[in-house]
């Protein structure tokens, strides 16, 4: 889970070499000119009640800034995601983003998704935090408009195992559905499921993440019973 103006400065004039400098040849290969920065970038593979999600995205330094940018494929929808990352704390780091998702199959705009991550890595605990709203409504009237949270805090039991309790939520915030158990009332509360998160180092430069929780809200989670989770491989490069 982020503008910089960058500043030049004009160098003095090189002196002239004196008389007995060494010719060019006996003075060893030149320098390799500096490089520009690494970009960081990653894949990620979810599979939820969602179904099977694709993701890879990567940061593009700017100066103390970064750009962070990803794409997101499940289904026929695609999303791509733009936002600034910064860098708050030492392991802690924030980054706003904005996201316009399109439909392949019907050949139309889906939502627009403004989102918000928090994500802390420190000595002996992680914490991740999403937070995303899916505006449905602005392309689709009517429709449903909802909050997405997913939030885990997980203590380091080894430098590659890790666990913790996670909490996901779906929040409606427009045109809520009417609820399985009373149909006269609105499900405000659509998703909540809470339990165990596991993250395991998983060869260089990727982990294996597993959630398993308890669908508290039951049968007014559209009828989808009281089990839930989520399988997240992430390889980082």
């Amino acid at each position: 889970g982020v503008a910089q103006t960058a500043q030049s400065a004009v160098s003095p004039a090189a002196e002239p070499a004196p008389v007995d400098a060494a010719p060019a040849e006996e003075m060893g290969p030149m320098p390799e000119p500096a490089r520009t920065a690494d970009v960081p970038g990653w894949f990620r593979v979810d599979l939820d009640n969602g179904g099977l999600q694709l993701w890879a995205g990567a940061t593009h330094p700017l100066g103390e800034l970064s750009l962070a940018s990803d794409i997101y494929v499940f289904g026929t929808f695609a999303e791509l995601d733009l936002g600034l990352a910064f860098t708050v704390a030492d392991g802690l780091t924030m980054t706003p983003m904005i996201g316009y998702t399109f439909d392949f199959g019907s050949q139309t705009s889906a939502n627009i998704v403004p989102q918000f991550y928090t994500i802390y890595d420190g000595e002996s605990v992680y914490f991740e935090s999403w937070i995303q709203v899916f505006v449905n409504t602005a392309f689709n009237s009517g429709t449903l408009d909802y909050l997405h949270t997913r939030d885990f805090l997980l203590g380091k039991v080894s430098d590659h195992f890790s666990l913790g309790l996670e909490i996901d939520a779906n929040i409606a915030i427009s045109n809520a559905p009417n609820k399985l158990s009373d149909p006269t009332e609105k499900a405000t509360l659509l998703y909540l499921p809470i339990g165990p998160h596991v993250k395991v180092h998983y060869g260089a430069g990727s982990t294996l993440e597993l959630f398993g929780g308890y669908e508290v809200v039951g049968e007014d989670n559209f009828g989808l019973g009281k089990l839930a989770g989520r399988f997240t491989y992430v390889q980082t490069y």
